[in-house]
C-alpha cells in the first residue's frame, strides 16, 4: 500500500477526493472549509449546509476516505474509482479495482467461454483480433456487463482493461464494419496500429486510402447532442454500442435509457432536420445548447444566434488559417499562393508550402483537417483558428487540441482535402 505523502490529515484527504470526483469546485471547497472552521463542524456538513452538494452526492467520497484511512485502498485507487463511478453512473463500490485473480470455471463465479459457435458479444472478435484484451479479460468484462446491465465498454473501462479513448477507437471501427466500409480483419490490424501509435482509427483508415470523408449533413443525433454538450462522449459510445447490438434507432435508444429530457430530444430532432437547408451543424449545436441552458424554444435559440444563420460564412482559405493561427506570415503564404491556379487543390497548395519550408508536415496535416471540419460546418472559422493555434502553440495532437478548446467535432468529417 502506497503511503499518502501529500495528505497530512483526513480533511485534506477528503478535499482531494472531492476534487478528483468533481463534486465541488476549488472555490466551493475553499468556501466550505472556511465555514467548517468557523462553525467547528466537519467539512461534509459544511458542504451540505451551503447546499454545494447533497449528502447522497457526498456519500461515495466519504466511503472512499474511510477506505483509504483504513488502508484498504490507496489514494490513487480511491480517486480513480470515484471518477469511474461519476462518469459511468455506477456505485462507487462497483468501480473499485478487483483484487486477486480472475475467477475460474470451478470457482464461485461463472466464466463465459469463447469457444462456443455464437460470439459472446458483437465486439468480441474485433477486441481479440486487435489483441486489446485477453480471452480471460473479455470473459470478466462480459460477466460484469451482464450482471450489472452495463454496456461492455463501461465494463472494460471499469475493470481497467482499456481507457475511454481506446474504447472510442474500438466503437468507431465496429461501426464502420457494421456499415460495410471495412472488414473485421482490416479493422483489427489498423486498430492495433492506431492504439500503438496513439492516433485515431479513422486517420489510419484515411492514410491507407480506405476512408471517404463524410459530409456535415450526415451528422447523427448523438453527434449533435455531444456537440451541444447535452451528452458526454461516454454517452455517445454507449449509444453506439447499444445500436450495434439492438439495431434500434438513435431516438429509441436515447428515449429508453432516459439520457435527456423528452422536450430536449424533440428540440434536437428539429434542429437536426434543419441542417443543410438552413443551419450548419455548429449553428444547430449552438442553438441546442441555448435551448438546454436557457430553457427557450428552438426558434428563439435560432434567432439569437450570432451571426445569424442567413449571414454567409467567411471564406477561410488554407493560407488564411495558417496565418491567423500564427504558423506562417501573410507575406510568405501570399507569395506561394499567388503562383497557383485559382482551381489548385488544397493538397497541391499544401505541397508548395512544404517545398518552400513555410510549414512542416504536422502543421499542414492539422490545418487541412481543421479546414475540412470548417467546410463541413462542424466548427466555425474562429474555432478552426483557435484549435490549430492550440495544437501548434502547445505541441498537442489535434484531437487533444479539440478537447483543450472544449470542442467536439466528429473525426469522420475532417478529411475533405480536395
Amino acid at each position: 500500500m502506497e503511503t499518502l505523502k501529500v495528505v497530512t490529515n483526513e480533511v485534506e484527504l477528503f478535499s482531494k477526493l472531492l476534487q478528483s470526483a468533481h463534486i465541488v469546485s476549488n472555490a466551493q471547497l475553499n468556501e466550505a472549509a472556511i465555514c467548517a472552521k468557523r462553525l467547528e463542524i466537519p467539512l461534509d456538513r459544511a458542504i451540505t449546509i451551503l447546499k454545494l452538494a447533497s449528502q447522497e452526492r457526498l456519500k461515495p467520497a466519504i466511503t472512499a476516505k474511510e477506505m483509504v484511512v483504513a488502508g484498504q485502498i490507496s489514494l490513487n485507487e480511491a480517486s480513480h474509482a470515484l471518477q469511474l463511478a461519476s462518469q459511468n453512473g455506477i456505485p462507487f463500490e462497483d468501480a473499485l479495482p478487483k483484487k486477486g485473480n480472475i475467477a475460474s470455471a470451478t470457482g464461485n463465479h461463472r466464466t463465459i467461454h469463447l469457444s462456443t459457435s455464437k460470439p459472446i458479444h458483437p465486439l468480441a472478435a474485433l477486441l481479440l483480433g486487435a489483441k486489446l484484451v485477453s480471452p480471460d479479460q473479455l470473459n470478466q468484462a462480459v460477466q460484469k456487463a451482464t450482471d450489472m446491465n452495463l454496456p461492455l465498454g463501461k465494463s472494460l473501462i471499469i475493470n481497467r482493461f482499456m481507457t475511454r479513448w481506446v474504447f472510442g477507437q474500438v466503437i468507431t471501427a465496429a461501426c464502420l464494419i457494421d456499415e460495410g466500409k471495412t472488414t473485421n480483419d482490416t479493422a483489427a490490424k489498423l486498430l492495433a496500429d492506431a492504439i500503438q501509435r496513439r492516433t485515431s482509427f479513422i486517420q489510419l483508415l484515411f492514410e491507407s486510402g480506405q476512408h471517404c470523408n463524410a459530409s456535415g449533413e450526415t451528422l447523427t443525433l448523438p453527434e449533435l447532442l455531444v456537440m451541444a454538450e447535452c451528452l458526454t462522449e461516454a454517452d455517445y459510445q454507449d449509444i453506439q454500442e447499444r445500436k450495434l447490438i439492438d439495431k434500434k434507432p438513435y431516438v429509441q435508444i436515447i428515449s429508453e435509457h432516459q439520457l435527456i429530457e423528452s422536450n430536449l430530444l424533440q428540440s434536437a430532432i428539429s434542429l437536426l432536420e434543419m441542417i443543410g437547408d438552413y443551419l450548419r451543424p455548429f449553428q444547430a449545436a449552438n442553438a441546442l445548447k441555448q435551448v438546454a441552458t436557457k430553457k427557450i424554444p428552438v426558434y428563439q435559440a435560432i434567432a439569437e444566434l450570432k451571426p445569424p444563420p442567413q449571414v454567409p460564412q467567411p471564406n477561410l482559405r488554407l493560407g488564411d488559417l495558417l496565418v491567423e493561427s500564427g504558423i506562417i506570415s501573410r507575406d510568405s503564404v501570399e507569395t506561394v499562393i499567388s503562383k497557383q491556379n485559382l482551381n489548385s487543390s488544397l493538397v497541391r497548395i499544401g505541397k508548395k508550402l512544404l517545398e518552400a519550408h513555410l510549414v512542416d508536415d504536422n502543421n499542414l496535416y492539422n490545418a487541412l483537417r481543421c479546414q475540412s471540419a470548417f467546410r463541413e460546418g462542424i466548427i466555425s472559422a474562429n474555432q478552426a483558428v483557435a484549435i490549430l493555434y492550440c495544437a501548434h502553440d502547445e505541441k498537442l495532437k489535434l484531437e487533444d487540441a479539440f478537447v483543450k478548446c472544449g470542442v467536439f467535432a466528429p473525426i469522420r468529417m475532417q478529411w475533405n482535402w480536395q
